[in-house]
């Protein structure tokens, strides 16, 4: 089980917030993202942005994400996401049949859901390695 809590505040003009989470989640496990941006009244021209994604690899895995906005002037951008999703069986299907196994299909879909967050880091090669340690440590 995991609760995580993201609050981010912009009080500055011209002020930029970009958060973005991305998660996996499997067997039994349960996640909760409650994430906000509050955009106070001397913020103006102030642009943010909030998104939470998770791909889900089993039937029991669960998350409830709560992403939020508070704003309280009228000159800024800013929005905010969640999406869930799940592997999409045609895809799977797909790499079955060109003789990919199951397991590595998935490996390779989750590598690269995650990937679009972390692709431009500058020790992208490391975060990717540990990635798929904790993703496939019991596989």
């Amino acid at each position: 089980k995991l609760d995580m809590f993201s609050s981010t505040y912009l009080t500055g003009e011209e002020t930029t917030a970009e958060i973005a989470a991305k998660g996996i989640l499997t067997g039994s496990s349960q996640a909760r993202f409650d994430g906000s941006i509050d955009i106070a009244e001397t913020a103006t021209g102030s642009q943010a942005r909030l998104d939470e994604h998770t791909l889900l690899l089993s039937e029991k895995a669960k998350i409830n994400a709560i992403p939020a906005l508070k704003i309280a002037t009228n000159e800024v951008k800013a929005g905010h996401a969640a999406g869930v999703t799940r592997i999409d069986e045609e895809q799977l299907f797909y790499a079955l049949s060109r003789g990919i196994d199951e397991v590595t299909c998935t490996r390779a879909l989750a590598k690269g859901f995650l990937e679009s967050l972390y692709g431009d880091y500058a020790e992208k090669e490391k975060l990717s390695s540990m990635i798929e340690e904790k993703l496939f440590y019991n596989q």
